[in-house]
């Protein structure tokens, strides 16, 4: 029997742990219907279960129904449940078989329960159902769904209603706050990555000729029936075989189809290659894929291809590769799909089990015969806002181009600064000619750590893990028209010494006459960045204007992304060095009369800042926050 790292965890995780209080609490309290949102493979069906023994199921009659749309969810949870709690009574209401009054969890589809059937076990339930479970929660807001719950809320006054969903926001906009008070607690992919619950994806990113130009969206994705016409091209299917046997040869994979044609055609060009293959969808019967689904656990088949039968419900951990063959704008799609990968391989589950550190977790995965899950993501022309690997976990692709920003929001950063996920991006030079998206766990706390061991002249300023900030002193600058600095003018200006004002700017002026004086703040940051390792940037306000910000360069170390950041301010600001050398002589004098009385006057106690080095950085970086 196939070994799963949840089958061997007697005792919760710690996220588990936190979910399964946070759920119990809220249902507690005033909470009737909440949302939990583990990521694809972290055990949703575990917690659930979890959540069922604290709220007593069996105790006096109490009673859980499990719903879910499909029939391999349904027995996926019930052999889930009989497992953590085996003295449960276990019963279905599907098809033939009916619910009796001993069963204490109930497992059925949503379908099986429209109509009157539903609401004749709703009302044989009515004083006894504690909870509804629905698995794969996202589907909802479909009427079946909503009808359901519904009669649960009103009919059963001690139920309540848990939603299990990886991805709960739609990409058809409809909302599921009508029927949800609240998530009570939220895993995500990236999370589970970072702390070595789930491999990380490795990308391969291959464009193909294929125009997706006017094909047509339906709830916010392409519509199947056109899509399937457009791709399902000889070309496209043997190019998506290439890049298989290039970059994942060998590999237990799983192909995303748009629609049977399609899929029963790649798995044609697979098997004719000599690579044992099969198609599996919603019109074999459930015996057919239930042995196609047996050959390939014991490895009798190397790949499975399918539309969106297996995007939900299908679990095996020896599953190494994605393809993509079938774009799709659906978030939810594309991380339902990548997280039939993302499990750790079955050989590691009772180790992993075992393990209490993050590093010990993350060392073990990438020791194992399955370091990563290989991601191959077929990338047509035309296809604007497509879901890929990238894109899911940090940096935008767009058409034509190679990296061409890094976003910087709630879709691809983390809100825990600690827990980031690096995102790098390499040519490959090769017949298929991708690009190799690595993703990989990039630990903000040991960035930081080594920010720390890094030596510098200057005296930089640390406000968050990762991030050190050189404030440097406010100062005159020649700006020209179109709002670059003169050197020139800066440098006459200073030359000028201690001249009256007018005449120094005069010989400013003579110098660039294009230029004008201004003042600048000026920050200088050095920071971890999960896309590139660091990154160094400028800040500056100019005469009490709005921020600019750009970026001086990128590096592999903080010690290179120092040194960058020292080499311009000798290009740049050479004349500031003596007042930033945190080891000039100047530094350790008493603090001057001026500079006490502008610490006051800023809310800053000047016996805090008794020398004039320390009173300086003070002052710099007051001000320049204050103006940045």
């Amino acid at each position: 029997m196939e070994m799963n790292l949840f089958d061997v965890t007697p005792q919760p995780r710690p996220y588990q742990a936190s979910a399964i209080d946070a759920t119990v609490e809220a249902f507690r309290g005033s909470t009737r219907a909440a949302l939990l949102c583990l990521a694809t493979g972290t055990g949703k069906t575990y917690t659930a279960a979890e959540v069922m023994r604290e709220v007593g199921v069996g105790r006096d009659g109490r009673t859980v129904v499990w719903v879910a749309h499909q029939r391999e969810l349904i027995d996926q949870g019930y052999r889930a449940v009989a497992r953590q709690i085996p003295a449960a009574k276990l019963g279905y209401e599907l098809g033939s078989r009916h619910a009796h009054r001993e069963h204490q969890v109930i497992f059925s589809t949503v379908k099986s329960l429209s109509g009157a059937r539903g609401a004749r076990l709703l009302h044989a339930l009515r004083d006894r159902l504690v909870m509804l479970v629905v698995d794969e929660a996202h589907r909802s807001a479909a009427s079946t769904y909503r009808h359901l719950i519904r009669a649960v809320k009103v009919g059963c006054s001690r139920a309540r209603v848990l939603g299990l969903t990886a991805t709960p926001n739609r990409t058809d906009r409809v909302t599921l706050a009508d029927l949800y008070d609240e998530i009570t607690y939220s895993y995500s992919t990236r999370d589970a990555i970072f702390d070595g619950y789930l491999v990380p994806p490795r990308g391969y990113r291959v464009t193909t000729t294929t125009s997706l130009q006017g094909v047509s969206t339906h709830g916010g994705d392409f519509a199947d029936g056109e899509l399937g016409r457009r791709l399902n091209t000889e070309d496209r299917n043997k190019l998506a075989l290439r890049a298989w046997l290039q970059y994942a040869g060998g590999t237990k994979t799983l192909g995303f189809c748009a629609g049977i044609e399609h899929a029963t055609d790649c798995a044609q060009c697979f098997t004719d290659a000599g690579v044992p293959s099969a198609v599996v969808h919603g019109r074999l019967r459930d015996a057919q894929r239930l042995r196609i689904f047996r050959a390939f656990r014991a490895g009798e088949l190397l790949a499975l291809f399918g539309d969106k039968l297996f995007v939900e419900g299908f679990d095996d951990p020896t599953v190494e590769t994605i393809i993509f063959e079938r774009p799709s704008k659906s978030a939810i799609y594309y991380q339902q799909a990548l997280g039939r990968a993302l499990r750790p391989h079955a050989s590691i589950a009772e180790q992993l089990a075992q393990m209490q550190s993050r590093e010990e977790r993350l060392r073990c995965i990438a020791q194992s015969v399955k370091p990563y899950a290989r991601v191959i993501d077929l990338v047509d022309l035309s296809a604007n806002g497509v879901m890929e690997l990238a894109s899911l976990f940090g940096p935008r692709l767009a058409e034509g181009r190679d990296l061409v920003s890094r976003i910087a929001s709630d879709e691809s950063q983390p809100q825990a600064p600690a827990k980031c996920i690096g995102v790098r991006i390499a040519p490959k030079d090769d017949g298929v000619q991708a690009q190799e998206i690595i993703i990989e766990p990039f630990d903000i706390l040991a960035a930081d750590a080594e920010l720390a061991d890094t030596e510098s002249p200057f005296t930089w300023h640390s406000e968050k893990p990762g991030e050190r900030i050189l404030y440097l002193p406010g100062m005159p600058v020649g700006i020209r028209a179109d709002g670059t600095r003169s050197l020139t003018f800066e440098h006459a200006y200073a030359a000028a010494g201690s001249v009256p004002f007018e005449d120094r700017l005069a010989r400013a002026a003579s110098a660039d006459p294009q230029a004008q004086l201004g003042r600048q703040e000026t920050q200088l940051v050095v920071s971890a960045d999960p896309y590139c390792g660091w990154s160094v940037r400028e800040r500056y306000s100019r005469n009490g204007e709005p921020r600019v910000e750009r970026i001086i360069g990128e590096a592999a170390s903080a010690r290179e992304a120092i040194q960058l950041a020292e080499r311009h301010i000798v290009v740049d600001y050479r004349h500031l060095i003596t007042l930033l050398d945190k080891n000039a002589p100047w530094r350790g004098r008493p603090a001057s009369v001026q500079q006490r009385e502008q610490l006051e006057s800023l809310g800053l106690d000047p016996d805090v800042y008794r020398t004039r080095g320390q009173a300086t950085d003070a002052l710099a970086a007051a001000l320049a926050g204050n103006a940045v």
